[in-house]
């Protein structure tokens, strides 16, 4: 996605999402219902999630209300309420820093016009988003897939492990096969009408 115009779209499309998981961590559910809702999204739909999150914060909200519904630890006990902290999210996000090197960008646009035919060139970074996308969002095969980008489908396989396997040391639960059943493309895509 390379405009403003696709990438607000797709920050409006998540937003019911963000505020689902907004109320889960406000104690309306719990780490698996976390894991369900972001099973299926792609790393760049998790990255406009987050952007989604992040707008639903007012920065010159104070540390103290913005945390108040944190009424128990990670043990599950009871914690004494948040200290009254004057300083503000905004005050906070004055100590952050960079940890790693940005990750290589991708177009998404170019991607999703690749998939579908179009003759574009795309980066070693876009053909992994491609095979990717592919594969768990479209439903495709690795044939078609290989067709689409002139990739051996041996090519395709060797991605879409590589990609799966930097998917789970991360923490993300990704199916094993891409040959995904009727029913299950239509449940993601009364999901994503929903």
């Amino acid at each position: 996605m390379n405009t403003a115009e696709e990438r607000g779209d797709l920050v409006d499309e998540l937003l019911p999402l963000a505020a689902h998981l907004a109320c889960i961590v406000r104690g309306e559910g719990g780490p698996q219902d976390i894991e369900a809702a972001l099973e299926e999204l792609t790393g760049y739909e998790k990255t406009a999630l987050i952007v989604a999150l992040a707008g639903l914060v007012d920065p010159d909200t104070s540390l103290a209300d913005a945390l108040a519904y944190l009424t128990w630890d990670e043990n599950g006990d009871a914690t004494p309420p948040v200290q009254r902290d004057h300083r503000t999210i905004r005050t906070l996000a004055t100590r952050y820093r960079a940890r790693r090197r940005r990750a290589p960008y991708v177009d998404m646009a170019r991607v999703m016009r690749r998939l579908r035919g179009e003759p574009l060139h795309l980066t070693s970074h876009e053909r992994t988003a491609a095979v990717e996308y592919g594969v768990r969002r479209m439903g495709q095969s690795y044939t078609v897939i290989a067709e689409r980008l002139d990739m051996e489908k041996a090519a395709v396989m060797r991605t879409w492990e590589r990609v799966k396997k930097r998917a789970r040391r991360s923490g993300e639960t990704w199916p094993d096969s891409p040959q995904f059943t009727t029913d299950r493309l239509l449940q993601n895509a009364r999901r994503r009408a929903a």
